[in-house]
């Protein structure tokens, strides 16, 4: 039981860190979330002109930033004391 704790733990503090990574390129770097947003999607060259990639210095892509900023911060802060709990 414990080996499945640590398990889901350890792979809920990863998506966090990188809902945390996306959110905070998201709102301090947008060109560098494009590239990153690449980087992941590498198979995906059909997207490169789509409307949202225009858009991406607007106030509502920033704000989308700062969500997932904080919902990263706020599910990896839960795993890890939920982890720590039972430790």
């Amino acid at each position: 039981m414990e080996m499945r704790l640590l398990l889901l733990a350890s792979g809920t503090i990863l998506a966090a860190g990188l809902l945390v990574t996306i959110g905070a390129l998201q709102l301090w770097s947008p060109d560098l979330y494009l590239r990153f947003y690449d980087f992941l999607n590498a198979g995906m060259r059909w997207n490169k002109g789509a409307e949202w990639r225009r858009n991406i210095h607007s106030k509502q892509s920033r704000a989308l930033g700062l969500l997932f900023l904080m919902f990263g911060l706020f599910i990896g802060l839960l795993a890890l004391t939920r982890l720590l709990s039972k430790g």
